[in-house]
């Protein structure tokens, strides 16, 4: 078997711990070593599969293939798990959701540059970029006795949602008054997400692999979502509101549906850990970052990756779309924030110098002027979306781990390690 097949046979080893210790088992091979790790006991696998040739056979004829990988017809083949009807119909409904809102969308953007006027437009973007400057530390409140882990707003700007360390989410007001507190995770909690259509409901995710979706005006209604085997990092709900991606440390993300509380799918595809989901805001398309450096763009209507960010050198912590539908930021582990462009650039459009240190989270305002991103530098950065300058730092006294915007663009929050959720505007 030449080096370019081994290669293509390697990329069938599975990623899930659950596949890979079936699959040892299948090869005769035993299950774990005291000692040993997920990632561990997957480098065993692939070191098998690549240097001995009768497990190479073995492990050949259990995924499909009866000799080597020596035909370009084989080399093309598609290696998938058929789906169930669910997720055909998750598909359809995916595509008639998102169709009409992209030509909308497109239809705006063609409107926009037909009635483009180059001085009128910079004019009102300088004038809004000062008015970033005026924006101040207005408040700070202690959340627990934890670090602050993630925070979300709510879609009606009624609560700000902050995730603990100690297990909990805490609701506050928009005066940082304690509201509510919800328990439901035994670790660390890793995600936030509003549902786009009932300000009352939200998810959490948490470190012991749970996701809960609670009901807050109805304290028995609470919703388990079980699947993933390792901690669950980030989650968003999907613009329609149906469904929730989850991002994970078991190397995978998942696609659930919320009305029926049932997993659809998960997705293997990064090497590492997953962190972060981003769903594109039609709907048909959704981006994972992982701790692998790599961040891929799937499209939601057939579950292909069609794109793929290589320039990171460290993990994808944060990522979001802007409102235009094709410019995906992210921002990683090597410090650095990139702007991509999916239409037809493989390398990253800008590269942001922004942070000394990794980039924790980021998020761009629902108007599309401006993002700010978080660090454990500790600063807190508004940025110019029309040129990405920095308009204005804050610095917190510990490392930051999160922030977010509000809907109508005049708050904006952050929390990390000093166990605070701050709150900044212009009043």
């Amino acid at each position: 078997m030449s080096q370019v097949e081994l290669k293509d046979l390697l990329k069938q080893v599975p990623t899930i711990d659950e596949d890979v210790r079936r699959t040892l088992q299948q090869l005769g091979e035993p299950q774990t070593f005291f000692g040993e790790d997920n990632a561990d006991r997957r480098a065993r696998l692939v070191d098998l599969v690549a240097n001995d040739e009768t497990v190479r056979a073995q492990f050949g004829r259990l995924i499909g293939l009866d000799g080597e990988i020596d035909s370009a017809e084989d080399e093309d083949e598609e290696f998938y798990t058929p789906g169930d009807d669910d997720v055909y119909d998750s598909r359809v409904f995916v595509a008639n959701y998102s169709l009409p809102r992209a030509r909308a969308r497109v239809t705006a953007q063609a409107q926009l540059f037909n009635e483009f006027k180059p001085v009128d437009i910079l004019l009102e973007r300088r004038k809004y970029n000062e008015s970033l400057k005026s924006v101040s530390l207005q408040g700070s409140q202690v959340v627990s006795d934890r670090c602050t882990s993630v925070l979300k707003y709510s879609r009606d700007q009624k609560y700000i949602a902050c995730g603990s360390w100690d297990g909990k989410t805490y609701l506050f007001d928009d005066k940082l008054e304690l509201q509510r507190v919800l328990e439901g995770h035994e670790e660390k909690v890793g995600g936030i997400d509003w549902h786009p259509n009932n300000n009352k409901i939200i998810a959490t995710s948490g470190s012991e692999g749970l996701i809960q979706i609670y009901n807050i005006g109805d304290e028995s209604a609470r919703t388990t979502l079980k699947g993933h085997e390792q901690r669950v990092a980030r989650i968003q709900f999907h613009p329609s509101g149906r469904f929730l991606a989850s991002a994970s440390f078991d190397y995978t993300w998942r696609f659930w549906d919320v009305e029926k509380a049932k997993e659809l799918y998960y997705q293997e595809g990064h090497s590492k850990e997953v962190f972060s989901v981003a769903h594109q805001p039609d709907g048909s398309l959704i981006a994972s970052g992982g701790l692998d450096a790599i961040g891929r763009v799937w499209d939601l209507r057939t579950g292909k990756s069609i794109w793929v960010m290589e320039d990171h050198a460290k993990g994808i912590y944060g990522m979001d779309w802007r409102q235009n539908g094709y410019e995906l930021l992210t921002g990683g582990g090597d410090a650095n924030l990139k702007v991509w462009d999916i239409r037809n650039n493989r390398k990253p459009k800008h590269n942001i110098i922004a942070h000394s240190k990794l980039i924790s989270d980021l998020k761009v305002s629902s108007n599309d002027k401006f993002m700010v991103s978080s660090s454990y530098d500790g600063y807190l950065d508004l940025i110019s979306c029309d040129n990405w300058i920095v308009v204005k730092k804050f610095k917190a006294p510990e490392k930051l781990m999160c922030c977010d915007i509000s809907n109508d663009c005049l708050n904006i929050v952050s929390g990390g390690w000093d166990r605070c959720v701050n709150l900044y505007n212009d009043l």
